[in-house]
Parts: structure tokens; sequence; C-alpha cells
């Protein structure tokens, strides 16, 4: 997988990759929106312990983590540093499939949506708006659809390696 300019160039060239740009910047135009409608909800229950909606200001990553006063400019510069590296995969990358357009759709929207809130939010604060106890009924996680599309988006792409790694294992 070489980053040439003639792959840059074909990458321009094929109508596939404008649907994958225009389905990563509808789902990044989602997350900002649901952010900003949710912004400020005290609390709203839709399904007790399934989805209910509250206003919280995460200055950390998924599930709080890294949150305190240097974590901003460390996840800005982290996820500048996967977005590079996501673009990279995705224009050297010739092998296309369902599930990898899928998946880099997911996680390229889902970072660059979080990225946005970092960067442009008063003190860097992610808005997170999703309250579920889904996995663990005794613990209740508050995130938003950005985390939602990284967490999936990440899921397929280890999908995706797992099944390219076995199928040029079983050509050899």
């Amino acid at each position: 997988m070489n980053l040439k300019k003639e792959n840059i160039i074909a990458f321009a060239k094929n109508w596939q990759n404008w649907l994958f740009i225009g389905w990563v910047v509808f789902l990044i135009f989602l997350d900002i929106l649901t952010k900003f409608l949710t912004d400020g909800v005290e609390h709203f229950v839709i399904i007790p312990w399934l989805w209910e909606v509250k206003s919280v200001h995460n200055s950390g990553m998924a599930l709080g983590w890294l949150a305190g006063a240097g974590a901003r400019w460390f996840l800005v510069s982290m996820t500048f540093v996967v977005l590079i590296a996501l673009t990279w995969f995705a224009i050297a990358n010739k092998q296309k499939t369902i599930i990898f357009f899928i998946s880099m759709v997911l996680a390229m929207s889902g970072a660059y949506g979080n990225l946005a809130c970092r960067l442009f939010y008063e003190n860097g604060y992610v808005r997170d708006w999703i309250v579920s106890g889904f996995v663990f009924p005794w613990q209740t996680f508050v995130f938003n659809l950005a985390d939602v599309f990284v967490i999936a988006g990440a899921i397929g792409l280890g999908i995706y390696f797992i099944f390219q790694f076995k199928f040029e294992d079983k050509k050899e």
C-alpha cells in the first residue's frame, strides 16, 4: 500500500470515494446536530436503563478516561494521528469491501465529530448525551453518537482485518 500521486488521483476520480466522503459528512452533521439539540437537557427517560437523555460535558475520552486539565490537547493530537492513518489506509487500500467501507465511514465520522467538539466547544469538552445501562445494569454509561460510530467502526475494521488475513493465509 503506497501513498503515491497516482493513488490519490485515482481516489479522487472514483465515485465510490465521493459517496464515502458524503456519508462521513452526513454522519458528522448528525452527531453535531444531536449534541446541539440535547445540550442542557437535565434528564429525559425514553426507555429506562436502555436509553435516557442527559447532557454531560466530558473532558476525557470514552467512559471519562483521561479526563483532566491536560487531556484536551493530547486527545486532539491523538485524533489527528488516527485520522491521518485512517485517511492513508482508505486511499492506499485496494481491497475495499462493504465492511471496510462502512467501518471506515463510521470510524472517521466519529473521530471528526468528537474532534470538532474538542476544538470548538468551551474548554474542549465533548458533549455526551446518551445514558444507557444496557451492557451492565448496575453501571450506566454516558456517550454520544460519535462514540457509537468510533466503536462500531473499530469493531468492523477488526473483523475486516481478521478475514483479510485469514483469506490471505489460505491463498499462499
